[in-house]
């Protein structure tokens, strides 16, 4: 396991219950361990089932907050310059942040399928879809 891409995923789980029910902190400027400087400019509902693969990619400036609503995912990061490796399993209510500059990829955990919200700094352009996107085997 690499500290480094462990630390790069941000990875936490952030249940607050409240009288009105529950509450879930996704993005607060106050608190930004990811250092996410820009706005946020897209966001995105994912599900994927049994067999689906998102990402196999890295970015140079774009940043990527997923938050897992239902099932169980797996994340697997690998640094392009060193070929360092890292996987976890994500589940609902967990956060993470898929830092600049190393490559990952999303699939379901087990047969189930999964469901997240993604929110990005940098919206996507279906007029130029590989802007900002490098493919890299990761799964």
């Amino acid at each position: 396991m690499s500290s480094n891409l462990a630390l790069s995923l941000d990875y936490r789980r952030v249940p607050n219950i409240f009288r009105e029910g529950r509450f879930m902190e996704v993005i607060n400027t106050l608190r930004n361990p990811a250092n996410l400087s820009e706005s946020i400019n897209q966001l995105n509902w994912v599900k994927q089932v049994h067999g689906e693969i998102g990402g196999n990619h890295y970015h140079y400036h774009k940043w990527e907050r997923i938050v897992v609503l239902n099932g169980v995912g797996r994340v697997i990061l690998a640094n392009p310059e060193t070929a360092e490796r890292y996987e976890a399993q994500i589940s609902k209510g967990d956060i993470i942040t898929l830092v600049q500059r190393i490559a990952h990829a999303l699939t379901p955990a087990d047969s189930a399928p999964w469901e997240f919200l993604e929110f990005t700094n940098k919206p996507f352009d279906n007029r130029n879809p590989k802007d900002d996107c490098y493919d890299y085997k990761v799964l």
